[in-house]
């Protein structure tokens, strides 16, 4: 007998309460599977009644369930092989866009102040300066190496890199990319994919 049917109705929603705010969902599904569906597939106020209904049908197809165990698979997965670890960053909820936006008013700069180079070190290492994977270690080493390159051959008095030569750098150090992303920037990458920035 499973311990939800045991549960009185203020007891469950309670349990729904705490699956939404604290999401849960491993501990509720170890130790009951049918308070977890329950509260999974209780409607949200901001969902209208009408559509709810197709959603959970749309939910138990065989289509959906195969999308979403690929999806939670590619979540977990390790780009760069075994052992390297999951791809992640530091963006929180936000999009590499906001960042832009909040890093261009905190520089007190145009949008074009703020280098792709930027963004991917807000979004791609902390404020101890490790960075979130080995991959991001290896571009952030590569790129600093061609600015130290390029600043040897400049004269002793050249200043440091502006927003477009970093974004350049960063993007010759990542080769253009076929697939239309670019490493780290998120929703900015169709701005630097190979045919909006040799065209």
């Amino acid at each position: 007998m499973l311990l939800g049917s045991t549960l009185s109705k203020r007891d469950q929603n309670g349990a729904c309460l705490s699956w939404n705010q604290n999401s849960r969902k491993d501990d509720f599904m170890k130790n009951d599977p049918k308070i977890a569906v329950n509260c999974a597939r209780k409607r949200p106020d901001f969902i209208h009644a009408s559509v709810w209904p197709a959603w959970i049908q749309y939910w138990n197809t065989d289509e959906f369930k195969e999308k979403s165990h690929k999806v939670k698979k590619n979540r977990v997965s390790e780009p760069d092989g075994p052992g390297t670890g999951i791809s992640k960053h530091k963006g929180g909820s936000r999009c590499a866009e906001e960042h832009l936006i909040a890093m261009a008013k905190q520089k007190g700069v145009s949008h074009d102040g703020v280098s792709t180079w930027d963004i991917f070190l807000r979004l791609h290492s902390g404020r101890d300066g490790k960075y979130t994977e080995e991959k991001t270690k290896r571009i952030a080493r590569e790129v600093r190496a061609w600015v130290e390159e390029m600043s040897q051959n400049q004269s002793l008095d050249s200043v440091e890199p502006d927003a477009n030569e970093m974004s350049s750098i960063y993007l010759d150090v990542l080769g253009r990319t076929e697939k239309r992303r670019v490493f780290g920037l998120e929703n900015r990458s169709h701005l630097y994919t190979a045919s909006s920035v040799d065209s």
